[in-house]
């Protein structure tokens, strides 16, 4: 299993390498996280991680990936090797890969063609036949290469206790009042926070800051000492602590609402975004259009209205058609069927 989405096992991979130790799966499993840090020694580090890459690659019956890898589409592999694409998103709201390419927040053509990027892929996991379609162009790959079955992220975010006392312990104070956590996309620049006292009503709730784990660019400004931005727990542990989420186009907005939370989404630079990325799904016309806004004052009257759960839930049976039972369990016998 190869990543660089972070230096440590996603929830995906340790509950997918803990499902197959459970099945009785005989052969070893190898897992290898680490992000390409700035800097040309962070880039020399990561050459050298390549190369471990490539060994494992050369020795594994099954490789699973959960983003791009110079590895494994750049080289030539055995025919006989398989290689499982497992998106770290459960629904895809923005464009990435080819979908945007040449857009100006996208990767060119010809960085693209060079790195061979997304190719190689032999299966591509999809939540449902909405997405398989999303992902197949943003893989430039065929809709027949994706198969339906969930992540195992679903069963953490449905069974995993929440960590309600160990934040309580770093917080004493933080469930004296709801908490609505802020956990924007990856941005690649400063996030500002000013919008957060036009909007919230920061004598009714705490506010929690979660900025997107690859955005190493921070805050643009100060913000009242009441908000909390936090670096000691993880976006999915305070999901589960929440009363509300605040997103834009990230996918934590769909996990949130398969949580059963509040979620709203405040797109103050739609058309920026649209035009500069693209998105897949126009979100002013889903079923949750009601919880969209453009502007702080739009969110802050959101925040007073009373919520619509029939809405998050028809959007969640939309683009989750495969089900929530035993998540890392099918996975792992989807892999292990492939060795």
């Amino acid at each position: 299993m190869l990543s660089r989405q972070s230096d440590t096992k996603s929830v995906d991979f340790a509950l997918l390498e803990e499902a197959l130790q459970n099945s009785g799966f005989e052969g070893e499993t190898k897992v290898l996280c680490k992000k390409i840090n700035s800097g040309i020694l962070g880039k020399i580090a990561y050459a050298f991680h390549i190369l471990a890459q490539m060994y494992h690659i050369a020795t594994a019956s099954v490789v699973v990936i959960d983003g791009y890898s110079i590895a494994v589409s750049v080289l030539n592999h055995k025919p006989s090797q398989k290689f499982v694409q497992i998106w770290h998103a459960l629904n895809i709201v923005k464009k990435f890969g080819y979908q945007a390419l040449d857009k100006p927040w996208g990767h060119k053509s010809s960085t693209a063609k060079a790195l061979c990027m997304h190719r190689n892929y032999t299966y591509i996991v999809a939540c449902s036949e909405k997405s398989a379609c999303v992902l197949a162009e943003c893989f430039n790959s065929l809709v027949e290469k994706t198969v339906l079955l969930p992540l195992p992220r679903i069963d953490y975010i449905l069974k995993t206790p929440e960590k309600r006392a160990e934040i309580e312990q770093v917080y004493p104070e933080i469930f004296k009042k709801p908490i609505l956590l802020y956990a924007p996309t990856f941005r690649g620049e400063q996030v500002s926070l000013s919008w957060i006292e036009k909007a919230v009503n920061l004598d009714k709730y705490n506010v929690v800051v979660k900025l997107h784990p690859a955005d190493k660019q921070g805050l643009d400004s100060a913000v009242d000492s009441r908000v909390i931005c936090d670096g000691e727990f993880t976006s999915f542990d305070w999901m589960k602590v929440c009363e509300a989420l605040i997103t834009d186009y990230s996918g934590m907005g769909f996990e949130a609402m398969l949580l059963g939370k509040k979620v709203y989404y405040y797109l103050y630079d739609y058309e920026d975004y649209t035009r500069n990325n693209g998105l897949n799904l126009d979100l002013f016309s889903e079923e949750i259009s009601a919880f969209v806004t453009k502007t702080a004052e739009g969110l802050g009257e959101l925040l007073k209205q009373e919520y619509d759960f029939a809405l998050t839930q028809a959007y969640v049976e939309k683009y989750l058609s495969v089900g929530t039972e035993n998540c890392a369990q099918r996975l792992a016998e989807f892999i292990k069927g492939l060795v």
